[in-house]
């Protein structure tokens, strides 16, 4: 079904969103898998790229056919919360902040959805790594690379543009 990218929810459970099927599918411990929320069942997600989590526990979904950022919340009413100013790929919770990974760059959201560009380079993918830096993966220039960054409490534009080391060497 064209799956691009897996969250964990806050309920254990694991998320997926399936791009050409045009919806989310959850995963449940016990290897249950279902339809979470889709096209077909009245949720106006077109094209599912990213998925993550907000500290409330909504899912929320990088919609490529829409570009906007798509949020369901837990009781499974949603809203459009952003317009991410290009097609949106990623997301990834960052504290009470939202990274959206975007083909402009990389932009930091509070939780009142008010926005903060942090880059103006294309971010196809976003991860956390286990000594606290940032993964980013793919670039317009380097679509096959992988980069490290040092975050600090807070992520800003000064230390996201210092990679620490990329591809191969890091």
């Amino acid at each position: 079904t064209g799956a691009t990218n897996v969250a964990l929810g806050p309920d254990g459970n694991i998320y997926a969103a399936a791009y050409w099927a045009r919806k989310v599918i959850k995963i449940t411990p016990a290897g249950t898998v279902s339809d979470y929320v889709g096209y077909y069942n009245g949720y106006p997600i077109w094209a599912p790229h990213g998925i993550g989590f907000d500290q409330n526990g909504a899912l929320l979904i990088a919609d490529l056919g829409y570009n906007e950022i798509m949020r369901i919340n837990p009781n499974t009413s949603y809203d459009f919360v952003a317009w991410p100013g290009g097609t949106p790929y990623t997301i990834l919770r960052d504290g009470n902040s939202i990274l959206v990974g975007t083909s402009n760059g990389l932009t930091r959201y509070n939780s009142a959805w008010q926005a903060v560009k942090l880059t103006t380079t294309q971010t196809w993918s976003l991860g956390r790594i286990g000594d606290g830096r940032l993964a980013v993966g793919g670039t317009a220039t380097n679509p096959d690379v992988l980069y490290a960054y040092t975050l600090g409490p807070v992520l800003t534009a000064a230390n996201f543009d210092a990679p620490i080391s990329k591809g191969a060497n890091w």
